[in-house]
């Protein structure tokens, strides 16, 4: 789980990243956790699109925030997978039904807008 980044960090680099302001509509992500013992899960249902994180803009950024970048730019899409091992995006449409855990792959789950977040803050 050290390559993962918490739901706060995420937010707040996609939100650099993307240079958004206050109002502005936009996914916050979260990192899906198995609700029996904690451990990270992979969604194993068939994806709808996928990128090498080497192909998305924005060298410097983590992958993980190339990934949610690439992910927010869908309109249809609900979540994706980062693979540390392949270095790969796999953006779904939907809500996947199956989890797994998997090494080097972390299932990021859209938990809200952005908008709706800042009205908490």
């Amino acid at each position: 789980m050290a390559d993962s980044l918490t739901a706060m960090e995420l937010l707040v680099l996609v939100s650099m990243a993307t240079n958004w302001s206050p109002g502005d509509a936009g996914k916050a992500f979260r990192v899906a956790l198995s609700t029996i013992d904690g451990s990270v899960l992979c969604a194993v249902s068939e994806t709808n699109q996928t990128s090498s994180v080497t192909d998305l803009p924005d060298d410097n950024l983590p992958a993980q925030v190339r990934c949610a970048r690439y992910c927010t730019s869908q309109t249809s899409c609900h979540s994706f997978n980062y693979r540390s091992d392949n270095y790969a995006c796999l953006l779904f449409y939907y809500p996947p039904t199956t989890c797994q855990t998997i090494p080097d792959c972390l299932y990021y789950q859209v938990t809200s807008c952005i908008k709706t977040i800042t009205n908490l803050l």
